[in-house]
C-alpha cells in the first residue's frame, strides 16, 4: 500500500466519529495523519494533502435519502425486529458493511443511512421463524443509479442473518429493467463485468437459480471456457517464471461473432486455429503423491498386459503395433494427469480420439515402453525389465508437484521409433530444408523436426510413448509414469480458433 492510500484509510477511520465532517475538520485530520506517517518513517511521505482533502470532501459529502414508505398497516403483521435485534448475529451484514467501508470507500454516514433503510424494510417483512402460515408482500422502488443494488444486497445479508433460508432475485420482468440488466454486449470483457453473483448459505446452493435468455447462456458458457483456459495460461506462465513480455498467450474466439474486447484494445496479435492434429501432448508435471503415482503405475501395467507380447525392440525399448484405439482410451480413462499439466489433460485427449475414429483416423496405435540403457535404477513393469528415465525437477522445494526441468519429457528421436528408416531419412531431409528456409546455419544434428515428423505419419496411426521416470528424484520408490502422445496431421480434425499475441505466434511459427 502506498503512502497516499495509507493516509486516506487512516483519515477515514478518524472521521468515522464525526457526524458531519467539515472542510476544516478534514484538513486537520489529513495534516495529523501525514505528520504521524512522516515521524514513523523519519522523513517525508508521498502524499498530496490538497488532493486527499478534495477526495475526502467529495466522499463525505455524499448523502442517501431517507426514502418514502407507503404502509398498508396489515393487521396480521407482527412487529418483531426491535425485540429480536440483540439475539441476531449479523455476520453477513457486518461483513458487507466492512466491504463498503474498506473496499468501496463509502462514507460512514452513507453506510449508516443504508443500515437504517434496510432495517425499515426488514422490519416490514415477517419474522422468518414465526409459526403458522403468513403472507407478506411489498415493493421497494428506486431511480437509476440510486443505490438499489447496495440496498437489496444489504437487505439480503440481513435477511439471511435473521433466519431466512431461501432468497430469490428476479430480473428482467419489465423492459425498462431489462435494458439496465440485460444489455446485449458482444464483448467478452463487458459481458464478464455484467455478471452479478450472489452469496448463499451452506447447504442451499441447489436452490440458486439464474433466469436469462438462451443466447446469453450460450455466450457465458463460451466465455467461461475461454476464461478458464486463459487463467491456466497465466498459471503456466507464473510456474515457468516467465513474464507477459516473453510469454505467448492465446484466447479462444467465438464462432458466432463475440469479440474478445474492443478493437482499440486489440492492437497486436493474430488469429490462428489449433487442434491436437500434428502436435504432441506430454506430461511434464507429476504428483508427489505415492497413492496417485501407484494408481498410474497400475493403469500402465494393465494396459501393457492387455497388449500381449511385444513385436519389436529398438535401443532396449519395447514396441507394440496395431493396437486398437479402445485400449488407448481405456488407459487415458484410468490415468490421472496433474491438473496443472494443461497439454496432457486426458479427458480432452480421449474426446479427440473418439471424435476422429468415425473419420477412420487414430484407429490403429503404436505403444512404446521406453527403457533407459544407461539407467542407474531398474524396474519391472508388467513383466518387462526397464531402465528408469532420469528427469531433474525444476523446483525441489514444493511438496505438491514434480515439475520437469525445461518442461520436457520427450527425447525427440523416440518419436520416430515406429517409422521405417527411409521415412526417418526423409524427415531429416525436411528438417534441413526447414532450417535453411528459416535462415539458420546448416547442422549435422540427427534430431528430427517434430512438425515434419508428424506429417509423415498416417492419419490412421497414433503413437503413445510411456516413460517410467526414476522416482529417486522425489525420494519415492514408485516409478512415475509419464506419457507422450504424437498425433498425425489431419484434414478432418475439429479446429478451435484463438486470438494469440505476437509472442505466441513468434514462439510457434517464427516472425510475423
Amino acid at each position: 500500500m502506498n503512502d497516499y492510500d495509507m493516509a486516506r484509510q487512516l483519515v477515514q477511520v478518524m472521521l468515522k466519529v464525526e457526524p458531519t465532517p467539515t472542510q476544516e475538520i478534514i484538513q486537520e485530520k489529513v495534516k495529523a495523519v501525514v505528520t504521524m506517517l512522516a515521524n514513523q518513517r523519519n522523513g517525508a511521505v508521498d502524499v498530496d494533502e490538497d488532493k486527499l482533502v478534495r477526495e475526502l470532501e467529495s466522499l463525505f459529502n455524499i448523502s442517501m435519502g431517507i426514502g418514502t414508505i407507503l404502509d398498508d398497516r396489515q393487521e396480521d403483521h407482527i412487529p418483531w425486529l426491535p425485540d429480536r435485534r440483540s439475539e441476531i448475529s449479523w455476520d453477513f451484514w457486518n461483513r458487507y458493511r466492512r466491504y463498503l467501508e474498506e473496499e468501496k470507500g463509502w462514507a460512514p454516514a452513507t453506510i449508516d443511512r443504508l443500515d437504517l433503510l434496510t432495517d425499515e424494510i426488514l422490519e416490514r417483512l415477517e419474522y422468518p421463524l414465526r409459526t403458522g402460515s403468513w403472507d407478506r408482500r411489498g415493493m421497494v422502488v428506486g431511480q437509476v443509479q440510486s443505490g438499489k443494488t447496495a440496498n437489496y444486497t444489504g437487505l439480503i445479508c440481513k435477511a439471511v442473518d435473521a433466519g431466512y433460508k431461501l432468497i430469490i432475485v428476479l430480473a428482467g420482468l419489465q423492459n425498462s429493467l431489462r435494458s439496465q440488466t440485460l444489455r446485449a454486449s458482444k464483448m467478452y470483457d463487458t459481458l464478464m463485468q455484467m455478471g452479478r453473483w450472489f452469496g448463499y448459505k451452506p447447504g442451499y446452493l441447489d436452490v440458486c437459480r439464474l433466469y436469462t435468455t438462451d443466447e446469453l447462456v450460450e455466450w457465458y458458457k463460451h466465455i467461461t471456457v475461454a476464461s478458464e483456459e486463459l487463467r491456466q495460461e497465466f498459471d503456466y506462465m507464473a510456474d515457468s517464471g516467465a513474464t507477459p513480455e516473453d510469454f505467448g498467450f492465446k484466447v479462444r474466439t467465438h464462432p458466432q461473432g463475440l469479440m474478445i474486447t474492443g478493437a482499440n484494445k486489440m492492437r497486436t496479435g493474430a488469429k490462428m486455429e489449433l487442434s491436437f492434429a500434428g502436435s504432441i501432448s506430454e506430461t511434464t508435471i507429476f504428483y508427489k503423491d505415492d497413492r496417485k503415482n501407484q494408481i498410474n503405475f497400475e493403469v500402465t501395467e494393465e494396459l501393457l498386459r492387455s497388449l500381449g507380447a511385444y513385436i519389436d525392440r529398438e535401443n532396449d525399448n519395447y514396441i507394440w503395433k496395431n493396437i486398437p484405439a479402445d485400449k488407448i482410451i481405456d488407459f487415458f480413462s484410468g490415468y490421472e494427469s496433474h491438473p496443472k499439466c494443461r497439454v496432457a489433460k486426458t479427458s480432452l485427449l480421449t474426446e479427440y480420439i473418439k471424435a476422429q475414429r468415425p473419420m477412420n483416423e487414430l484407429v490403429s496405435w503404436t505403444v512404446i515402453l521406453i527403457s533407459n540403457k544407461q539407467a542407474e535404477n531398474m524396474s519391472s513393469i508388467a513383466g518387462h525389465a526397464v531402465g528408469l528415465i532420469l528427469r531433474k525437477q525444476a523446483d525441489s522445494s514444493t511438496s505438491q508437484e514434480y515439475r520437469l526441468r525445461k518442461s520436457r519429457l520427450l527425447s525427440p528421436t523416440d518419436e520416430w521409433l515406429d517409422l521405417p528408416q527411409p521415412t526417418r531419412d526423409a524427415i531429416l531431409d525436411e528438417t534441413r530444408r526447414l532450417r535453411q528456409e528459416a535462415g539458420k546455419p546448416p547442422s549435422s544434428s540427427k534430431t528430427p523436426n517434430g512438425t515434419a515428423l508428424r506429417s509423415k505419419r498416417s492419419a490412421k496411426n497414433g503413437l503413445l510413448l510411456l516413460y517410467p521416470v526414476d522416482p529417486a528424484e522425489i525420494n519415492s520408490d514408485i516409478p512415475i509414469i509419464g506419457f507422450v502422445v504424437s498425433f498425425p496431421n489431419s484434414t478432418t480434425a475439429k479446429r478451435i480458433e484463438y486470438h494469440v499475441n505476437n509472442i505466441y505466434w513468434e514462439q510457434e511459427f517464427g516472425q510475423i
